[in-house]
């Protein structure tokens, strides 16, 4: 069990994965947590560009070695990092959010936070993680093809009427609510007795999603999770486990 964590902030950095990375190869700690004000070379899911402008958003990255996490569950911590931000902007502002597999936390159908998740072997042969989160916290309007699909912390507070948020008070009950949710992955190397709460904040439940891969795409009725992190989906009556690291999902009438 991971019991501790090492703070620190930065104002500016290239990537916080990319800053960990290097940490991690120079022999830092398990537990260390780089959080920064702005990034220049910010990166989502499949190479995309994430932006981080400077005093608006969430930019924050973990290390952790793999000793206890075998090869095949290394995907599930992707799906563990979206239960900690859902629960955590819950518990500090009553948001309600929910989980569009395998990456996204959305709000009122838009995109609120990525997430990616890099493993990397060292020359000593030991492996880590770096479960990287990125949440727009303070901006009040998107431009070009996020202008409709991406929301922040702030936009969505001041329809409740509430006051503005703090990063920092964000950052640390993330990680926080990381620690009690991967404690209980640990104890069965899977996500067995995490299933259940996934699927009641899993926006793709119930709906049809079209499932796009390197060669082919096609259209799918998404069941729920598996153990394991996949999606289940049916297609032509049959039931399959798609991949978090395979495919991208997308509804078929929009972002979810």
């Amino acid at each position: 069990m991971l019991e501790q964590l090492l703070f620190e902030y930065y104002d500016t950095v290239d990537s916080t994965n990319e800053r960990v990375k290097k940490r991690a190869r120079d022999g830092a700690e398990e537990g260390l947590v780089i959080s920064a004000n702005r990034q220049t070379e910010g990166r989502g899911r499949t190479g995309r560009k994430w932006e981080s402008p400077k005093d608006e958003s969430v930019a924050t990255s973990m290390l952790l070695y793999q000793h206890q996490i075998p090869t095949g569950a290394v995907p599930s911590i992707t799906l563990i990092c979206g239960l900690a931000v859902r629960s955590a902007l819950k518990k500090l502002y009553g948001l309600e959010c929910q989980i569009k597999w395998p990456n996204d936390i959305v709000c009122n159908g838009r995109k609120l936070c990525g997430i990616l998740v890099e493993y990397e072997k060292l020359s000593n042969g030991k492996s880590y993680l770096i479960p990287g989160i990125g949440i727009n916290v303070h901006q009040k309007s998107f431009s070009g093809e996020l202008e409709d699909k991406a929301t922040s912390i702030d936009l969505e507070m001041a329809d409740l009427g509430r006051i503005r948020v703090c990063r920092k008070d964000i950052v640390e009950a993330v990680w926080s609510s990381f620690l009690f949710y991967f404690d209980k992955f640990l104890k069965n190397n899977d996500l067995s007795d995490l299933v259940e709460e996934y699927e009641r904040d899993l926006v793709n439940i119930g709906r049809r999603v079209r499932i796009e891969g390197e060669d082919d795409s096609y259209e799918a009725y998404a069941k729920g999770i598996s153990e394991n992190g996949g999606l289940i989906v049916c297609v032509d009556g049959e039931e399959r486990e798609i991949k978090n690291y395979e495919v991208s999902v997308r509804g078929l009438y929009g972002y979810v």
